[in-house]
């Protein structure tokens, strides 16, 4: 599986379940902070960079991933498609760079890759995402999903947490304390 965006807060949740379902989880990261903490939750982290699909081909031994989560969208889109293996499914979960741009279906029929996309809907069938949400907590009681928090802010200074945020320094979560 390639993760992109793997050192912010939801890759890294997402780097943790996916090595829990027995995954083998490359993930893609911006500086050597976000790195290393992908590495501290058991995934391979590769910096973006010109030649991203040429690494997580050779990681691969060409062979490729058979998932790419993409919260980014438009910037990974043609990297997503290019490192996925046969029969391979690309889920769009997100739009940091922009929208993802339309796929000629041409593209997807040598390989029969598959395109999706996701968001939580926690209105519909309620009852799936209370059970969802207790699962969760119970792996976070019992050790076995981390939440990463790489700084906690007072309220008061909310406007540093967005330029932390934009300048894509951070790693995990910013946590905004209202007492502190």
């Amino acid at each position: 599986m390639l993760i992109h965006a793997a050192g912010g807060g939801v890759g890294l949740l997402a780097v943790q379940m996916a090595k829990r379902a027995g995954a083998r989880v490359l993930g893609t990261v911006s500086n050597e902070a976000k790195a290393e903490a992908v590495r501290g939750v058991g995934g391979e982290a590769l910096e973006y960079g010109e030649d991203l699909a040429r690494r997580v081909l050779d990681a691969t031994g060409g062979r490729g991933v058979d998932v790419v989560l993409d919260s980014v969208g438009r910037a990974t889109q043609d990297v997503g498609l290019e490192v996925l293996a046969r029969f391979g499914l690309l889920l769009f979960y997100g739009d940091a760079s922009g929208s993802p741009l339309p796929i000629d279906p041409d593209r997807l029929y040598e390989r029969s890759l598959k395109i999706g996309s996701f968001t939580l809907d926690v209105n519909h069938r309620p009852e799936i995402w209370q059970a969802a949400r207790q699962e969760l907590l119970r792996w976070v009681e019992e050790g076995s999903l981390r939440l990463i928090v790489s700084a906690i802010l007072p309220l008061t200074e909310a406007a540093e947490s967005h330029r932390r945020l934009e300048s894509r320094q951070s790693f995990g979560k910013i946590v905004l304390d209202a007492e502190g």
